[in-house]
């Protein structure tokens, strides 16, 4: 019997089938970028923005696992921290670079697979992977950083550098086997949930080099793979030391997510069975078809011609495929659909690309020129089915049309208005968003309050049995701190868990120290800061609507609400809220702004810098500021944009203003959204 090589003549393949390969890989490359670039801003998503906001407060000082609540694996993290260090410390539009990164290293490990005999193979595999891949990317979720996706890219190393090789007698290269054990050990440092897929897949491959008759030399070069897990446990190992926590990491990863977290989630492995189930609706359809294509793998596994050093072996043989295609199932052991599977999406594309490129590749000269004809018709039939499957489905995890994206295309990027936020909060520290909307700390580019920066049910019940002192307490946090700003939704989490219950210490502090700006509002503040009673702010809405438009002629005189101020304080600041019609309005106005003694302040402003339905705020002088009487907006080259204001309670109307002075006590025109 010959022994094992990873040496092949390049067979030959006939033109048109060279050409096809060359057209999908060029298709597929294309495709790809096109469709991920569409997507980096596409849909915010607080399990992915937490990474980044802990980023930054990792690069302030502060320690993650100790001083900063995470129970994921560290490997988004990071990455995020790299990235905030290296690239931009607040501006994350291009953090989603790096899924696409991994997605073409992944390729790449497709394309260099020992498994193939032919450039024109690996480039089918290759093409076809990128092709599927782009049509599944943002409906699918894979386009975010989120554990599920990373590790199922990093599956994607040891599949094709060594398994697939194995298990048709080829022999792994070095780096095939050094990258093998990297991936493997940065997949369970991505979530420890990885662990079973990666033993599973390291069992099957190891049942491969057994039954090998030249094990022993393959098992020579099998100590790469140790060398490469050594040197990715090195850097993850240095980074938690420098960064983080190492028995925070494992009292908040492992017991945290096992004994705690997966009460909450009613984690259960025999939901597993959801994966094997046909179904076509839109939020479980792109799953199925995942499902058709490891079918069809098995397929063309059956069909391909094995090497003759598995045929006295195939008990041992079919045992490896069965724990390998196991290793596949158990990418997602929460048994859902959604962004829960992209790591079985991936990896089953990959495994659908290669074994379905290998064996066009083997009866590529045994069929009629008529045969493989039909056989890349039913590739492009494949693809197209795919994309069309992929197009009734609804994203995950906002449960949008592909059809739709392109109105979402910028959703990462704060469309609400938080200059308030901006204005009131000076210092670090001096925030606190609950119960779960971290943006907030992105889009205000204010810190957290405390390592709590969000607070669910499963923290709460966490702290209440802390393991060996490592314990966040928000509560001490909100006392000793006291943030300028609370913004608070009072989320009943999944419609089932009310902080009032979980946590009541937060919601006393908010009901005796905070109050919310006006009537619905999320933004709650001291009370002490608030100039108005609260009888003035619980107002009900009244209806908001906008003035004539800025002309020439017409100037928009604005409509003062008029707090008593006790302690005398000058305005310092005033906001106001302006329509801009959803159109870019050319050129510049004037705001004026007049005191009680005659006294008159000019500024101008560039129409480019309002936001629709935004307050923008301008600085008063001290002259004007301690006798402010009224104000107007005066055309100068632009035009066209309008006031907002609220019919009051007698009949009136007030411009929606907000006034800051300058002994930090704010007043807002009231039932004015802010």
């Amino acid at each position: 019997m010959e022994r094992i090589s990873n040496n092949y003549q390049d067979a030959p393949s006939k033109p048109y089938i060279r050409t096809f390969a060359i057209v999908l890989a060029i298709f597929g490359v294309l495709i790809f970028l096109a469709r991920a670039k569409a997507s980096l801003n596409m849909f915010e998503f607080g399990d992915e923005t937490e990474k980044l906001v802990a980023a930054q407060m990792i690069k302030a000082g502060m320690r993650l696992y100790h001083d900063i609540f995470a129970h994921h694996g560290p490997v988004a993290y990071i990455i995020s921290h790299a990235y905030v260090n290296l690239v931009d410390p607040t501006n994350f539009s291009h953090i989603r670079w790096f899924m696409v990164g991994l997605a073409l290293l992944a390729s790449l490990s497709i394309y260099t697979s020992p498994i193939f005999k032919n450039t024109t193979s690996r480039l089918i595999a290759t093409g076809a992977f990128l092709v599927l891949l782009s049509s599944i990317w943002a409906v699918q979720g894979i386009h975010m950083m989120l554990y599920h996706q990373i590790g199922g890219f990093l599956f994607i190393i040891p599949i094709t550098q060594v398994f697939l090789p194995l298990l048709y007698g080829h022999k792994p290269t070095a780096f095939g086997f050094a990258s093998a054990g990297f991936s493997c050990a940065i997949i369970c440092f991505t979530a420890y949930a990885f662990g079973p897929s990666v033993i599973l897949i390291s069992i099957s491959s190891i049942i491969l080099i057994i039954t090998n008759r030249h094990y022993t030399e393959i098992f020579k070069q099998i100590i790469l793979v140790f060398w490469g897990a050594l040197f990715a446990t090195s850097i993850v190992a240095i980074w938690i030391a420098l960064n983080a926590d190492f028995e925070g990491y494992f009292i908040y990863h492992f017991y945290f997510n096992q004994a705690v977290y997966s009460k909450f989630i009613e984690f259960n492995l025999g939901a597993i069975k959801n994966l094997f189930f046909i179904d076509f609706s839109r939020p479980a359809i792109v799953h199925t078809f995942i499902l058709f294509g490891l079918i069809a793998s098995l397929f063309f596994l059956a069909k391909t011609e094995k090497p003759q050093i598995f045929k006295k072996n195939n008990k041992p043989t079919a045992f490896s495929v069965v724990l390998f295609f196991l290793s596949l199932i158990m990418l997602n052991p929460r048994g859902s659909t959604g962004f829960h599977d992209a790591g079985l999406d991936v990896a089953g594309l990959a495994v659908f690309s290669v074994l379905g490129s290998y064996y066009i590749d083997e009866i590529n000269g045994k069929l009629p020129t008529k045969k493989i004809a039909l056989i890349i018709l039913g590739i492009l039939c494949t693809i197209l089915l795919f994309e069309l499957a992929s197009r009734k489905a609804i994203s995950s995890p906002y449960g949008v049309r592909k059809s739709d994206f392109k109105s979402y295309s910028n959703t990462r990027n704060a469309t609400a208005d938080y200059g308030l936020i901006t204005e009131l909060v000076e210092n670090d520290k001096d925030l606190l968003a609950l119960i779960f909307r971290p943006s907030i700390y992105i889009d205000t580019g204010k810190s957290p309050t405390s390592g709590h920066y969000y607070y669910l049910p499963w923290q709460a019940a966490y702290n209440k049995n802390p393991v060996d002192g490592y314990k966040i307490d928000i509560c001490k946090d909100l006392e000793l701190h006291r943030p300028s700003v609370i913004w608070f939704d009072n989320w009943k989490v999944w419609e089932r868990y009310s902080i009032q219950d979980y946590e009541p210490c937060v919601m006393e502090i908010i009901n005796s120290s905070y109050r919310a700006i006006t009537k619905g509002s999320y933004f709650y503040i001291k009370s002490d800061r608030l100039m108005q009673d609260h009888a003035a702010l619980n107002v009900d809405e009244g209806k908001i609507s906008a003035t004539r438009p800025l002309d020439e002629s017409a100037p928009i005189a604005l409509k003062i609400f008029s707090p008593k101020n006790d302690d005398n304080g000058a305005l310092k600041r005033i906001g106001i809220k302006f329509e801009t019609h959803t159109r870019d309005n050319p050129g510049d106005a004037q705001l004026e702004l007049s005191a009680s003694d005659g006294k008159v302040f000019l500024q101008n402003f560039p129409l480019s810098e309002l936001k629709n339905n935004h307050y923008k705020y301008f600085d008063v002088p001290n002259d004007i500021g301690a006798n402010f009487a009224s104000g107007k907006i005066l055309s100068g080259s632009g035009s066209g944009i309008s006031t907002l204001e609220i019919q009051s309670t007698d009949g009136n109307s007030l411009t929606c203003i907000n006034y800051i002075y300058s002994d930090n006590k704010i007043a807002v025109t009231p039932g004015c959204p802010q």
